[in-house]
Formats: structure tokens, sequence, C-alpha cells
């Protein structure tokens, strides 16, 4: 993951792909945190998840945190 290509993972390979960015355990014990709201991500609120400076970052699946992530990645690209 560093690039700037869309990647998407299958429902059946999430779990493995999590393991293999080395945060499966951390949102298992519930640690990993929305970078919108920093309330904790779980396995099925995941909406999106990007890395940034060697960490990987999560969005949960709140319309409202969605939205806002949608936003900074246009003032990004734009």
């Amino acid at each position: 993951m560093h690039d700037n290509t869309l990647k998407a993972v299958l429902d059946e390979d999430f779990e493995n792909f999590l393991k293999s960015l080395n945060v499966y355990d951390s949102i298992k014990a519930g640690s990993e945190k929305c970078c919108i709201c920093e309330k904790p991500v779980s396995f099925s609120s995941i909406s999106a998840l990007f890395p940034h400076q060697s960490k990987v970052f999560f969005c949960c699946d709140s319309p409202a945190c969605i939205s806002k992530l949608k936003e900074m990645g246009n003032q990004h690209n734009g």
C-alpha cells in the first residue's frame, strides 16, 4: 500500500488483508479509531482505510465521517 492506486478487498479476504497490515489484533482489541470522529472501529464498521507515513488510518461507516473523508480527499486532489 505504498502507491495511490485504489484497492478493493472482498469480505472473505478482509481478515487476511488486515493481518497482512499488522492491524488485525489492534482492531480486535478495540484500539484502532476512526481518523475523523475518533470512535473505535470494528471489523464491521470500517468503511475505508488508507496508509499515511507508514501508519494505517481508518474511517468508520458513519455517513458524516465518510462525507468528511471524501471532502478531505477532494481538497488533497484539487
